[in-house]
């Protein structure tokens, strides 16, 4: 069973729409903080790092299943966890729920790819991230799943 890394906010006035509801834009916001708390807390990337290495991460896709509308003044937790894939890419994975019930919001992914900082193409993943990565699954397994078989870093690398 994965554990999740968990962000909490509280919806306010400026997230909601004139019927008191969540725009959709702002789940986009949660799921950059999650992912940036994730990234962070869990594996250890920092800005810094990535200019080090000349490397950046971009979103590939998001996709958003929204199930229950979020409404002001709501207790909103974003739980969250990492997938890595063979094919070079990573995906997070997001439970957005909310109360002592755990009500279930919305869920969703977002799809992400090592880039050149240079020239944005997609570039082989630096020995020195791999280090880092390779580490954090070692300390925190239970935070990341493997798609397809379960494999070290090094197996997911894209060449352009």
């Amino acid at each position: 069973m994965n554990k999740f890394n968990n962000i909490s906010t509280i919806v306010s006035y400026f997230e909601v729409d004139c019927m008191g509801i969540v725009h959709n834009s702002v789940y986009l916001q949660w799921l950059e903080k999650a992912r940036m708390n994730f990234s962070s807390k869990i594996i250890g990337f920092s800005r810094e790092l990535f200019k080090i290495n000349k490397v950046d991460v971009i979103v590939k896709n998001v996709f958003i299943d929204y199930l229950s509308p979020a409404k002001l003044g709501l207790d909103v937790q974003i739980s969250s966890f990492c997938i890595i894939n063979k094919n070079g890419s990573f995906d997070f994975e997001y439970i957005i729920t909310s109360g002592d019930n755990h009500k279930k919001l919305a869920r969703a992914k977002t799809t992400h790819y090592f880039v050149s900082d240079e020239n944005k193409l997609l570039i082989r993943i630096p020995n020195s991230i791999k280090n880092i990565i390779n580490a954090a699954i070692a300390n925190h397994s239970d935070f990341f799943y493997f798609n397809e078989q379960k494999m070290q870093i090094n197996d997911f690398c894209v060449v352009v």
